[in-house]
């Protein structure tokens, strides 16, 4: 019997969640939330978008008051949090420099940060299907290495 499908949330989903868009809204009601995992780099990510991207304190405050809650509602309701240990860094270099890892911007495409690089180590690491946003790097992944993804 194959195991179920777990999910390693990424940085954009979660903060997705938090605002309540409507593909994050909509992929949350396909899962349990005992499905899903957060890493806590993950949510490092969204809070350091949150502060570099809020207009005001009030927004930033009001973000980070919907993280904060959108974590602990999924905890409560069995999702796992996990932190990067040494099996991941370990195994890190093997996307560290893998190419193409590629996302989109503005004025064409840019390297995948290496944070997100650990978050894509950590789903291969755990047998994670990474969840996220799509972008060209789903693509990436999913045609170049053997990380499981599900891209919205």
């Amino acid at each position: 019997m194959a195991r179920p499908n777990r999910y390693l949330l990424g940085p954009q989903l979660l903060l997705g969640l938090c605002g309540k868009q409507a593909r994050a809204v909509q992929w949350a009601a396909t899962v349990q939330d005992g499905e899903c995992v957060l890493s806590r780099l993950a949510i490092a990510i969204a809070r350091s978008v949150i502060n570099s991207g809020a207009r005001s304190e009030v927004q930033r405050q009001d973000w980070h008051q919907a993280l904060a809650a959108t974590v602990s509602r999924m905890e409560a309701g069995g999702a796992t949090l996990v932190d990067l240990n040494e099996t991941v860094l370990e195994r890190f270099h093997e996307y560290r420099t893998h190419a193409p890892l590629d996302f989109k911007t503005p004025k064409g495409r840019a390297p995948l940060a290496q944070d997100v690089r650990l978050l894509i180590t950590t789903a291969a690491v755990m047998d994670l299907v990474y969840a996220e946003y799509d972008d060209l790097y789903m693509e990436q992944l999913r045609s170049g290495t053997n990380v499981r993804v599900q891209a919205l």
